[in-house]
């Protein structure tokens, strides 16, 4: 049978997927012993995150890439590393490990445990480690890598990458001394094999700017970026879109050092060059967010408000109204709206997400508990207490449906019903009941001696005590001091 290339397979696949439930792409008929055909469909899995419908179709590529080259062939590689990312998608480390092990065997029998050919395996390792928190084994992998593409002296992306991957374990295991070494390495690799001015240079100097930052090097990291986006406006002229990343490291930059009038300039800098690039849409969202945390550092609460309103319009325009992007948007402006005791456009603000959430997801979404509870906060800042009681009582619903009814973070919203709404109105039997219960989950989770069940005890005991109920806040009394006795031993 005549092979067809990746690309046209792809795009059958793709034309298959729209007949059947998603995810369960085939490769079209005719190509069954193709494995590029069973990539393709596993690629496509993969793309619609069916990862272990993408796990199936690479077996089969392996399979028929196995029957048909033989079990050693280099031509198993890329269908197995593609097996190990369908496995680490889905956190099965032991799967993917075999499946890695499996194809460095293969390239190391054919080249040798030192030729470059081992490297894309490698760099699969790395990943693998790096989800499992293994770091001393990710920068084993990536020294190793280093070190086997320094010798092969090769004039490609392969060294550069992989200076870059150890760098990010450096700063991953929060060795700071290396993480700035081996970046330096890779600017001078950079500018050794393409120039003091190439554009290679753009993506190192931007990273060791960004490292440096956080370092507080703030002097070092404007020089980094000072020399990168000069390179930029050589290459691209002045107010490219390209520079936008770097105007707002920039940004960052001032904002970290506690300027946040210079942090100002960059920003609106940003937001208008991506403008200016007719980007008006999702390439806004980050500049325009950043300018936000600008006013807000200079207490600009006007601009803040405009520009925290612009951020949501563009987020709704992207993600739609029922993002979680957009919830949290919607809280900060309602966060400044309370601040400046606006509480009716507050109110209005949050009702009219919830409610564009709650249609677009139904009423049991997790997206509407950060939204219930900013409205309980509001509420109870107003003193509306019958508002705030049905509102945190929607919420408390919403969390058993979501947890159960024996989870722990129900605690903390039955004290708050308890605190904000119950006491406040003198409201004592109520308040007692809600405490009686948050008892008896803290008592399930954590054991009738745990000492974690003393804010509550406390909390129940005063309450008896205000309500009259003298007895029965004694015997809460004493088995405080119980627990209290146990705790010191």
């Amino acid at each position: 049978m005549m092979k067809i290339s990746r690309l046209l397979v792809a795009a059958l696949v793709c034309v298959a997927a729209l007949f059947c439930r998603p995810g369960h792409a085939q490769p079209p008929p005719g190509y069954e012993n193709d494995p590029l055909a069973y990539i393709a469909a596993g690629d496509a899995a993969m793309h619609e995150q069916h990862y272990d419908i993408a796990e199936l179709q690479y077996l089969r590529a392996v399979a028929v890439a196995e029957r048909q080259l033989g079990g050693d062939n280099p031509g198993l590689l890329n269908p197995l590393q593609l097996l190990a990312d369908a496995y680490l998608a889905q956190r099965k480390f032991t799967e993917a490990e075999a499946t890695l092990a499996r194809a460095l065997a293969i390239t190391t029998k054919k080249y040798g445990p030192d030729h470059p050919s081992n490297t894309s395996t490698l760099q699969k390792y790395i990943n693998l480690y790096l989800a499992q928190q293994l770091l001393p084994q990710a920068e084993e992998t990536a020294i190793r890598m280093v070190a086997i593409l320094e010798k092969a002296n090769t004039n490609d992306t392969t060294l550069p990458n992989a200076l870059m991957q150890l760098a990010v374990v450096y700063r991953t295991e929060r060795k700071y001394p290396e993480t700035e070494a081996t970046l330096g390495k890779l600017i001078a690799l950079a500018e050794k094999q393409t120039g003091p001015n190439s554009t290679a240079l753009l993506s190192p100097l931007q990273q060791r700017g960004d490292f440096l930052i956080g370092q507080q090097k703030f002097a070092d990291a404007r020089a980094d970026l000072d020399r990168a986006l000069a390179i930029s406006e050589k290459a691209d002229g002045k107010d490219n879109l390209n520079q936008a990343p770097l105007l707002m490291k920039y940004a960052a930059s001032y904002l970290a050092e506690k300027q946040p009038a210079r942090a100002e300039e960059y920003a609106l800098h940003a937001v208008a060059v991506t403008e200016q690039a007719g980007q008006a849409n999702g390439a806004l969202i980050q500049p325009l967010n950043q300018l936000a945390a600008c006013y807000r550092a200079e207490q600009k609460t006007a601009e803040l408000a405009q520009t925290l309103e612009r951020v949501q319009a563009v987020l709704e325009q992207v993600k739609g109204p029922a993002d979680m992007s957009v919830v949290w948007t919607v809280i900060s402006r309602a966060d400044l709206y309370m601040g400046q005791q606006q509480y009716d456009q507050a109110a209005t603000l949050l009702n009219r997400t919830l409610a564009a959430a709650e249609k677009a997801k139904g009423p049991e979404d997790p997206i509407l508990q950060p939204l219930m509870s900013k409205l309980a906060t509001l509420y109870i800042a107003q003193k509306d207490y019958a508002k705030g009681e049905e509102t945190q009582l929607r919420l408390i619903a919403l969390t058993e449906k979501q947890k159960g009814a024996d989870d722990v973070s129900l605690i903390n919203l039955l004290t708050r019903l308890n605190d904000s709404l119950y006491l406040p109105q003198q409201q004592y039997d109520k308040a007692v009941a809600v405490l009686q219960r948050s008892l008896a989950i803290g008592e399930k989770a954590w054991g009738a001696d745990s000492p974690s069940l003393l804010p509550t005890l406390r909390r129940q005991a005063g309450i008896l005590r205000v309500a009259g109920r003298l007895d029965d806040a004694q015997q809460v009394e004493a088995r405080i001091k119980i627990l209290q006795t146990a705790a010191k031993k």
